[in-house]
């Protein structure tokens, strides 16, 4: 596990929107630039993280973060550890409950196999190596927020603030 230091929070443009800032203990930062989340945990001096890298996602996920204004912190609604019943889904936790958006392994269950899903996009989910999606699904739990971005440089300082479901994902 990564230390993190805290930045200047007023560089971020979204602060001013969130409520109730460091209440929560975890908070979910998927980072479309970088292929790559992050799941800060709120520590006495500001929060360490775990990072999960060579994710997979597609425009849909893209668009959606882009019409909630970049800055929405998704909930997450629902963890199942699966096989989700219509697409055999592993370690499915949704985070855009209306669109049926989440995180889960890029393997699924068919006719009782275990298989990697076809495909270099995603339909709108996020895509976790199999080999980490259990360690992720078991750190995360409905109520933490999820918040997607896309910057190259660096990675957003966690605000621990509460999550809420956006209008494009009601």
């Amino acid at each position: 596990m990564a230390k993190t230091e805290m930045k200047d929070e007023s560089v971020d443009p979204c602060l001013a929107g969130y409520s109730d800032v460091g209440t929560k203990d975890r908070e979910i930062h998927v980072n479309l630039a970088k292929n790559a989340i992050r799941v800060y945990t709120r520590t006495e001096s500001g929060s360490t993280h775990v990072e999960f890298t060579d994710i997979i996602w597609g425009p849909v996920t893209k668009d959606m973060a882009r019409n909630s204004g970049w800055c929405h912190l998704h909930k997450i609604t629902v963890r199942l550890d699966g096989p989700t019943p219509s697409h055999g889904l592993l370690n499915f936790a949704v985070f855009c409950p209306r669109r049926q958006i989440g995180f889960h392994s890029d393997h699924h269950i068919v006719n009782g196999q275990k298989e990697l899903i076809p495909g270099s996009s995603s339909a709108g989910c996020i895509r976790i190596p199999d080999a980490r999606s259990k360690e992720f699904f078991d750190s995360i739990q409905v109520g933490d927020a999820v918040r997607l971005y896309e910057q190259s440089s660096f990675w957003r300082d966690p605000v621990f603030a509460l999550g809420s479901t956006s209008v494009h994902c009601a």
